[in-house]
């Protein structure tokens, strides 16, 4: 029986599950079941899916929806799933991501096992020496997630810390008791800054950072600064902070977050209707 369920959402997949499954046979650690919950609007990323899976020897789930859900709703049907097949330890993963570390999966196994944490995951590079992600906090003035070594290469960042409270969720391992405590992902984000919300409700629990590392090909499922990206990263943005923030931090981090809108619109906003909808939006609850 799997003692791991790896769960990804797949949306419009085609480009990147190659690498993506590739990585996962690469692992030491291979009793896992890969739940892949669809939200793409055709079966071709789901026939892909399924096929790398057979050929890979990798036992698999599929599930499509009817129609796109989220990233939020989508991790919460994975997850309830696993939970379905008595499985507790859940691998929530981007599958735009590779591996380089065979022993990766094993490694956080291990400490989620072994250790005082029920939530592990690893470094995170965007290119072949650069971080994107070694750890987060929140900023309450900005009403952000900022990623420590952020575009510093591993030269000019030493990580310090062998604990965070905040990471993405491209590629974490939770315990179910988890959910069961504080509850599943906020579905009304849809994508962006769900992770932040859940990680938020979670000062009791601490997250192990790995001494290891996976690459993640950032934006690619949605393409840097796009229309979709601008309205749903700054409508998600206020919507945190008017859900986490207390009366003080709210008040600054919006003054903050309207502020740096004005003076995008006026002088770089790629994206300027989707912007003003998105902090519309954001104001209406929507």
């Amino acid at each position: 029986m799997s003692t791991i369920a790896i769960v990804t959402v797949l949306y419009e997949a085609e480009d990147c599950l190659s690498d993506f499954i590739i990585s996962l046979k690469k692992q030491s650690k291979q009793d896992y079941v890969i739940i892949g919950v669809d939200n793409s609007s055709s079966n071709i990323p789901g026939e892909i899916f399924n096929q790398l899976c057979l050929d890979n020897d990798i036992e698999c789930i599929y599930l499509k929806q009817e129609k796109n859900l989220g990233v939020a709703a989508a991790n919460n049907i994975g997850i309830k799933k696993a939970k379905e097949l008595e499985i507790d330890c859940i691998l929530l993963s981007n599958y735009d991501i590779s591996i380089d570390d065979n022993l990766l999966i094993e490694k956080m196994y291990n400490e989620y096992k072994n250790g005082e944490c029920v939530i592990t995951c690893p470094s995170l590079y965007y290119n072949s020496d650069k971080y994107w992600y070694a750890g987060g906090k929140f900023d309450f003035i900005r009403g952000t997630t900022p990623h420590f070594g952020n575009r510093l290469s591993v030269i000019e960042y030493k990580i310090k810390e062998e604990y965070t409270i905040y990471t993405p969720t491209t590629f974490v391992m939770i315990n179910y008791k988890v959910f069961e405590k504080y509850g599943f992902f906020d579905e009304s984000y849809f994508v962006y800054f769900d992770d932040s919300d859940f990680f938020i409700r979670l000062k009791e629990e601490k997250i192990r950072l790995i001494d290891s590392y996976y690459y993640h090909k950032v934006s690619q499922t949605v393409g840097a600064e796009s229309e979709f990206l601008t309205y749903y990263m700054n409508r998600n943005r206020i919507k945190f902070i008017d859900k986490n923030f207390n009366f003080k931090y709210k008040l600054i981090s919006n003054l903050y977050c309207y502020l740096t809108a004005i003076y995008r619109l006026i002088f770089k906003e790629k994206h300027p209707k989707q912007l003003l909808m998105a902090l519309k939006d954001a104001k209406l609850k929507k």
